[in-house]
């Protein structure tokens, strides 16, 4: 297991899965929603390029949730129709570490790890992002709408 997050609007506990081929190395992952009053499995969120989840977090009204993996990409999947809506992709990160998003849900705010400067553009609304990291070590970044 990589990550929980409970939906504050429903009954939905998100969890991230980290598959390994041997290990050490991350081969895959998925994120399952669970209805917690049935203890079942409702969904199994997969991106077949995904190496693993290790965080996740819900919007507060519960209609997205986002997931960051190993490979530095953020899915925003939609829970209603279990479709991912965006993908947010850093290529200089070797993972992404945690994944919030803002009480107004305004922005999400993702913490990497990487090897370079932060770069990119926000598929929340286009705008270019600001570089905020630096030459190593852990760099936030946030998209906002």
């Amino acid at each position: 297991m990589g990550a929980t997050a409970f939906s504050p609007a429903t009954r939905t506990l998100a969890v991230g899965h980290i598959q390994f081929k041997s290990p050490g190395v991350p081969s895959g992952g998925s994120t399952y929603l669970w209805n917690t009053a049935t203890e079942k499995i409702t969904a199994t969120l997969t991106d077949l390029k995904s190496k693993g989840i290790i965080s996740v977090a819900f919007m507060s009204n519960g209609t997205r949730l986002a997931a960051g993996d190993n490979n530095g990409s953020t899915y925003l999947w939609g829970t209603a129709a279990r479709k991912i809506t965006d993908t947010l992709t850093d290529p200089a990160t070797y993972g992404v570490q945690s994944v919030s998003f803002r009480g107004s849900d305004s922005t999400l705010a993702v913490g990497m790890t990487t090897a370079a400067p932060i770069y990119g553009t926000s598929p929340l609304n286009g705008m270019p992002l600001p570089s905020t990291g630096s030459a190593s070590g852990d760099s936030p970044r946030a998209w906002s709408q």
